[in-house]
C-alpha cells in the first residue's frame, strides 16, 4: 500500500487524542444543527453555536438594519421566515464590472465627503453601502436608510443560501433580489407579484419553486418565455393560478408541474408542456382536459394525477400512449346509458370491455372504485391500489375473475375508505384476494368485526376511525403489525392475535388494560397512551414489602416504547413507579407530542432505568421537566432526540454530546 504525505499527516492528527476530540466535537455540533432551529433575532445574536446552524426559522416580523447581511453565519443554507414577515428584499445581483465600480466609488466617497450630492445622483446603491462615511448625505441617503430598515437578503453576503421559505404574509417584489446560490424557493399564501424576466434572473441553480394559494401572477394573463430559469425541475401552483403559459415558457428540463383547482387554460397547444415531464398533477376541479396527442407527447411521464376527466383507456395503444407510467390517480368512468346492445360508444365514453390500464403501472388510485373493480382488469404488475372515495364493495367480490378468487397478482398494498360499506361486502370482497404478496391493508371503516373478514396473508393492518368491538379470533393470526389509532374498547385474551404481534399502536384515547393472562412474546414496538400503559403495567407492578419492583411478564422482549399524553393537558407522573414499570429489554423510550411532568427527573440518582435503554426521545418543552442539567446522565443513555434545540442554554450545553435534532413529524 502506498502511503502519501497526506495520509501520514492524517494519521498523525487522528492519533492525537486532543485533536481527535476537537474534530468529534465539531462534527457533533454540525450534526445537531442540520435540522430547522427556531430563533428570534436577539436569540440568534446571542446563540453561541450559531456558526454551526444550517437551517433557521426566524420568528420575528421586523428585522434591524442590515440584520441578515451582518448576522447570518456562513454555514447557513436554509432560511424560513415567520407568519407575518413582509419586508422588501435588497437588489444586489450585480456583475463584476458594477462591483469594481462600486469599490472605486466607495474609495472616492471616503476621501471626498463634500462631493456626495453628485455621487447620490449617479450611484444611489453605492452610497447605500457608505452611509456611515458620508456625513453630508441628505435626502437621498435618508430615503435609502429608511428602505434599508426593511431590507433583508443580500446574496453577496449569503452566498451559501440554498433554500428560502417565506411565510403566510410575504408579498414583495423579488426581481433581481434573490441569492444566486438558491436551489429551492417557496412562497406563502399571500404572495401575488407579477413574474417578469427579471424575477429569477441569474438563478442558474434554482431547481424548485412553490407558489401559495393566492398567487395569480397579479392578474397578468400570461407567463412569457424566459421567466423561469432553465435549471428549474419542479414547479407548483395552487388554487388561484390561471395564467396562460406561452409557448416555451416552461423550461425544457422541467420534470414535475402541479396546477391548482381553478386552472382553466389550454395545455394542448404546441410547445406548452415539455417532453421532459415525469410528473403531472392536475388537482380536483381543474378545468383542463388533455388530448390524446398531448399524452403521446409526454413519453417520460411516470406519475399522473388527473381526476377531473376520463383517460383514453379504451385505446388498444394504451401502452404506447403511456409507455412509462408507474403511478396513476384518476377518475375512470364510462357511459352506462349505452344499453342499446349495438356495441357503439357515446362520444367521450368508454365501453366497459375495452378499458385497459397501462402494463407499466404499479400504483393505482381511483375514484369510482366500485366500477373500477367490476369492469377493469387489474393486471398483475400493479402492487398498490388506493380508493379514496368511500368504497361500498357492492361489486368488488366478483370483479377480478370468474372463479371469484384472485391468485395471479403482485398486489402488495391496499388503502381503502369503506366508511359506508356493508360488512358483508367487505368480507366477500377482501377474502377473494388470495394473493401471497398481499401483505398490507389500510382500511377506513367502523363496524363490529364478528368473524374473519381479512385475507390470511395480511401482515400489516391499519383500521382508521375504527372504534367498534373486535370479537373472538376475528383478526388473522398472520398479523405482525396492527395500528388502531381510534380504538378504545376492552381487550380480552382472544381479541387480538397476541402471539404473532410485533408492532402494536393505539391512539391517545385508549385507556384499557391488557388481559392479565397474556404475554406478548414477540412484541417489539408499542405505542400507547400513558393512561393505557398505566392501566396495563404501572397498576400491576409487584411489590415486595411495599417497595415497587420491575416486572417484564407482559412485554418480555419489547424494544421500543412510545408514550402518548392527552391533548392540552400536562401529565403528572410518579417517576419511580414509571421507571420500574419499563421492561428491562427496552432500548428506545419516547414521550410524544404532549408535555409530561415528573416528580423527579429521570436522571435522579434514586431512579434506576433499564440497562439497555440507550435512546431517549422527548419534546423541547418537556426536557426541563424530565432531565436535570445539573445531574449526570445515566451511562447507558447514548442519544437524546429532540425536535429542536433545547432551551435555556444550560440544557443544550449539558446534553449537546448526546443530542440528535430531528424535524417534528
Amino acid at each position: 500500500m502506498v502511503i502519501d504525505n497526506n495520509s501520514i499527516l492524517f494519521f498523525k492528527i487522528w492519533r492525537n487524542s486532543y485533536l481527535r476530540d476537537q474534530i468529534n466535537k465539531h462534527q457533533r455540533l454540525y450534526n445537531i444543527h442540520k435540522h430547522p432551529i427556531l430563533f428570534t433575532c436577539s436569540e440568534l445574536n446571542e446563540y453561541k453555536y450559531r456558526d454551526y446552524c444550517k437551517w433557521i426559522l426566524l420568528n420575528d416580523d421586523y428585522f434591524p438594519l442590515n440584520f441578515l447581511k451582518d448576522n447570518l453565519p456562513d454555514s447557513l443554507q436554509s432560511i424560513e421566515f415567520g407568519y407575518f414577515f413582509n419586508s422588501p428584499l435588497i437588489s444586489i445581483l450585480q456583475d463584476n464590472n458594477n462591483n469594481n465600480n462600486n469599490n472605486n466609488n466607495n474609495n472616492n466617497n471616503n476621501n471626498n465627503n463634500n462631493n456626495n450630492n453628485n455621487n447620490n445622483n449617479n450611484n444611489n446603491n453605492n452610497n447605500n453601502n457608505n452611509n456611515n462615511n458620508n456625513n453630508n448625505n441628505n435626502n437621498n441617503n435618508n430615503n435609502n436608510n429608511n428602505n434599508n430598515n426593511n431590507n433583508m437578503i443580500d446574496s453577496n453576503y449569503n452566498c451559501n443560501i440554498k433554500t428560502l421559505l417565506f411565510g403566510y404574509s410575504f408579498n414583495q417584489v423579488i426581481d433581481n433580489k434573490l441569492p444566486r446560490s438558491l436551489t429551492s424557493l417557496r412562497f406563502g399564501r399571500l404572495f401575488n407579484q407579477e413574474l417578469t424576466v427579471n424575477s429569477f434572473k441569474n438563478q442558474n441553480n434554482l431547481k424548485s419553486i412553490e407558489f401559495g394559494m393566492d398567487f395569480n401572477n397579479r392578474g397578468i394573463d400570461s407567463i412569457s418565455k424566459g421567466v423561469f430559469p432553465n435549471s428549474l425541475e419542479y414547479l407548483k401552483f395552487c388554487t388561484n393560478f390561471k395564467s396562460v403559459f406561452e409557448p416555451f415558457s416552461l423550461p425544457s428540463g422541467l420534470k414535475s408541474i402541479e396546477l391548482g383547482s381553478r386552472f382553466n387554460q389550454d395545455l394542448n397547444r404546441a410547445n406548452i408542456l415539455p417532453r421532459s415531464l415525469t410528473s403531472l398533477v392536475l388537482n380536483n376541479e381543474c378545468k383542463v382536459e388533455l388530448s390524446l396527442s398531448t399524452f403521446k407527447s409526454l413519453p417520460n411521464l411516470t406519475n399522473l394525477y388527473y381526476v377531473s376527466f376520463k383517460l383514453p383507456l379504451n385505446s388498444n395503444d394504451v401502452d404506447e400512449i403511456f409507455p412509462s407510467l408507474k403511478t396513476l390517480f384518476c377518475f375512470i368512468d364510462w357511459d352506462d346509458a349505452d344499453n342499446d346492445g349495438d356495441g357503439d360508444e357515446y362520444e367521450g365514453s368508454i365501453k366497459k370491455s375495452k378499458i385497459k390500464l397501462p402494463s407499466s403501472l404499479t400504483e393505482l388510485s381511483s375514484l369510482r372504485s366500485n366500477s373500477l373493480f367490476e369492469y377493469i382488469p387489474i393486471h398483475r404488475n400493479i402492487k398498490k391500489i388506493t380508493s379514496t372515495h368511500f368504497l361500498e364493495f357492492s361489486s368488488f367480490y366478483s370483479s377480478f375473475s370468474s372463479s371469484g378468487r384472485i391468485v395471479d397478482s403482485k398486489l402488495e398494498t391496499m388503502i381503502l375508505s369503506c366508511i359506508t360499506a356493508n360488512i358483508g361486502h367487505i368480507k366477500r370482497g377482501l377474502l377473494t384476494l388470495l394473493i401471497p404478496s398481499f401483505k398490507t391493508l389500510d382500511i377506513t371503516f367502523n363496524e363490529n368485526i364478528r368473524e374473519q373478514i381479512f385475507p390470511p396473508s395480511i401482515v400489516s393492518l391499519t383500521m382508521r376511525l375504527f372504534n367498534s368491538e373486535i370479537h373472538s379470533s376475528s383478526l388473522p393470526f398472520s398479523l405482525k403489525h396492527l395500528y388502531l389509532p381510534d380504538y378504545n374498547h376492552p381487550l380480552f385474551f382472544d381479541t387480538l392475535p397476541w402471539k404473532s404481534l410485533e408492532t402494536l399502536e393505539f391512539g391517545q384515547t385508549f385507556s384499557y388494560s391488557f388481559p392479565p393472562t397474556i404475554t406478548l412474546t414477540n412484541l417489539k414496538s408499542l405505542k400507547i397512551s400513558y393512561k393505557g400503559f398505566k392501566s396495563s403495567v404501572v397498576s400491576n407492578i409487584k411489590t415486595d414489602n411495599g417497595t415497587t419492583t420491575n416486572t417484564n411478564g407482559l412485554f418480555p422482549n419489547l424494544k421500543s416504547l412510545i408514550i402518548l399524553g392527552q391533548s392540552y393537558k400536562v401529565l403528572e407522573i410518579d417517576t419511580e413507579t414509571f421507571s420500574n414499570s419499563i421492561p428491562l429489554s427496552i432500548n428506545y423510550l419516547e414521550f410524544q407530542k404532549i408535555e409530561f411532568e415528573f416528580n423527579k427527573p429521570l436522571n435522579d440518582e434514586s431512579i434506576i432505568l433499564p440497562p439497555n435503554l440507550t435512546i431517549l426521545s422527548i419534546t423541547n418543552k418537556s426536557i426541563k421537566k424530565i432531565l436535570d442539567p445539573n445531574l449526570p446522565i445515566p451511562p447507558q443513555i447514548k442519544t437524546i432526540i429532540s425536535y429542536k434545540i433545547p432551551s435555556p442554554t444550560e440544557y443544550f450545553d449539558r446534553f449537546k454530546h448526546l443530542l440528535k435534532i430531528i424535524p417534528h413529524p
